[in-house]
């Protein structure tokens, strides 16, 4: 079987993805494509308990009547202000030895399985969530607890460029036991610029696991920037790019996925980091109280602005990097970063 697993990234709707089970999370309560799942199912008169599993349990429910899956699968997790990276291999890896307990009870075969991405939005950086999935999968396969039909893996991302972004992170990944071989056909929806889809086959290593769960954490990088639209790209080619190329992972907080008080999140993020990123743009009144909280904690912070953008009087003083496009950022910010890295 292991030599045969397929592993593919998708961008499309996972809804639309055909496929034997659909995996989604419970964390404590339903977010974004979980809360979708939950809710045609509410509408189908399921009892919502069949799709709020505590934590480490999961439920497995039919599905076939409002999706092109013929189950959905809930796996229990932690709030999502205190999911980890870790939690997201073994969120994984709970999923496939669910399903092949499932597989190996009733001698129904699973052989193609979805899930989306966890972690982007409540923090974590894109990158490596989707390989802390794809590790979590890693392990199943060598502790032998898949399906024992499984042959394919699906990981479907709604949004074109993150699915771009993506794909070519897993391909410079060296630490995955999926190995592109080929290149598949067009996704559910819309396609990468090449075309199609990479696809990754499964090759067994010789060293053991155990359950998904020994991995060591990169030091991240907190990025302090208003949510918005418009600086989107900013972001993720002017700030990420070049944290990434240093070898951190890039973190930043959205205020919208949590429930309770997301400074305990912004707070434990900044505390953990190796230094801060703060764009001022637009003089955002949550990102200067995080340059604040950076300073107390004694945390570098690199300090960013837009050339058009006025600086508030408390940080004129400061070295601020001023940038008029997002190329000038990413190689100001290059510099500033290897800096830091290495101090007089």
């Amino acid at each position: 079987m292991d030599s045969k697993v397929e592993l593919s990234i998708v961008n499309g709707d996972i809804f639309t993805v055909p496929c034997d089970v659909a995996v989604f999370k419970f964390a404590r309560n339903h977010h974004g494509a979980d809360s979708r799942a939950a809710h045609q199912l509410e509408q189908l008169g399921v009892d919502p308990m069949k799709h709020s599993p505590d934590i480490g349990q999961s439920s497995l429910v039919s599905a076939s009547q409002i999706s092109r899956s013929k189950y959905f699968l809930f796996v229990g997790t932690n709030y999502l202000r205190t999911i980890e990276y870790i939690d997201l291999c073994k969120f994984s890896y709970l999923s496939l030895k669910a399903l092949g307990d499932h597989e190996r009870s009733s001698r129904e075969p699973i052989s193609q399985i979805a899930m989306t991405l966890h972690g982007p939005g409540f923090g974590l950086d894109e990158i490596e969530a989707a390989l802390c999935l794809i590790e979590g999968c890693d392990c199943a396969l060598r502790d032998g607890v898949c399906p024992p039909s499984l042959a394919k893996i699906i990981i479907v991302e709604f949004d074109q460029e993150r699915y771009k972004r993506l794909n070519d992170g897993i391909e410079q990944s060296q630490c995955l036991s999926f190995k592109k071989t080929s290149i598949g056909p067009r996704g559910p929806s819309s396609s990468r610029s090449s075309g199609a889809n990479d696809r990754y086959f499964y090759q067994k290593p010789d060293r053991e696991t155990h359950g998904g769960t020994e991995r060591r954490e990169k030091p991240h990088v907190f990025v302090a920037m208003p949510f918005d639209v418009s600086m989107h790209d900013i972001f993720y080619y002017g700030i990420q790019a070049p944290i990434h190329k240093h070898d951190f992972l890039c973190e930043r907080v959205d205020q919208q996925p949590f429930v309770g008080d997301v400074m305990d999140r912004v707070r434990q993020r900044i505390e953990t980091s190796a230094f801060v990123v703060a764009d001022l743009t637009g003089a955002n009144a949550n990102v200067y109280l995080e340059v604040g909280y950076a300073w107390g904690v004694r945390k570098p912070a690199v300090l960013l602005c837009s050339q058009a953008s006025e600086k508030l009087f408390d940080v004129r003083g400061q070295n601020i990097i001023v940038y008029n496009s997002i190329q000038a950022l990413e190689k100001k910010l290059d510099a500033a970063i290897a800096a830091i890295k290495t101090p007089r």
